[in-house]
């Protein structure tokens, strides 16, 4: 099943040109495997020949944190994927 399209999927916008996707109960292999799928899909070069990337973040919410906890992490992790080069997935 393509997780994009789980009932239990959530896409937000987080701010400007961010957002946020919740997909519950993936393991870390998993979601790095969704994270570079997504980055590898929006990956593409315009007519005016400008390349359209897309730098991730990637975490899963630990048993004792808050939702908001692992939003933080999740956003350090894009954070070092855009100062790493950009067009990369990064987990913390």
């Amino acid at each position: 099943m393509n997780q994009l399209n789980s009932n239990s999927t959530r896409v937000f916008r987080w701010g400007g040109e961010e957002f946020l996707i919740v997909l519950p109960k993936l393991s870390k292999k998993a979601l790095l495997n969704k994270a570079e799928s997504i980055r590898n899909n929006l990956d593409y070069t315009l007519q005016d020949g400008s390349r359209v990337t897309i730098s991730l973040g990637v975490t899963e919410q630990k048993r004792e944190e808050s939702i908001f906890q692992a939003i933080y992490r999740a956003d350090i992790a894009l954070y070092q994927s855009k100062f790493q080069g950009r067009n990369k997935s990064m987990y913390l």
